[in-house]
């Protein structure tokens, strides 16, 4: 994986936030312990899947208060699944819950799991292209 610093940019330019924003809520998260540490420049050590949900939680949870990116990791990633389901069936005057067809998207029928557990499960999905491949497969269903 990408050092934090990739992380860091790539998480700005994809969701057009300035680099010095995002880098500021890691380096909070990083004296709070939820980004890894270690040597800097070459020896610098490689994100991990958890390092990259700490980041996209920091960045995303922590709104413009980037000091409170170590509370916001803490608060988001315990939050409990309590209900898990696949998707909702819209009717006229009431929402049904359904459970997930898809045997590629089953891993996200966990109930009692964390958001941080969910979310580092889809980035490794992502990271296999697994995950993107199957989004592009439906996406073409739809054009």
């Amino acid at each position: 994986m990408a050092l934090i610093s990739d992380l860091v940019a790539a998480i700005a330019e994809v969701e057009g936030l300035p680099e010095a924003t995002v880098a500021l809520a890691a380096r909070y998260a990083r004296e709070a312990g939820f980004l890894s540490q270690g040597a800097r420049g070459r020896n610098a050590p490689r994100a991990t899947v958890t390092d990259c949900a700490n980041l996209l939680i920091a960045a995303n949870a922590s709104g413009c208060v980037v000091k409170d990116a170590a509370k916001a990791i803490e608060i988001y990633r315990g939050l409990e699944l309590v209900s898990a389901h696949g998707g909702k069936v819209e009717r006229r005057h009431s929402v049904e819950m359904r459970p997930i067809e898809h045997d590629k998207l089953r891993f996200l029928d966990r109930r009692g799991a964390s958001f941080g557990e969910m979310l580092e499960a889809v980035i490794e999905r992502f990271i296999g292209s697994e995950l993107e491949n199957f989004m592009l497969e439906e996406a073409v269903k739809y054009v």
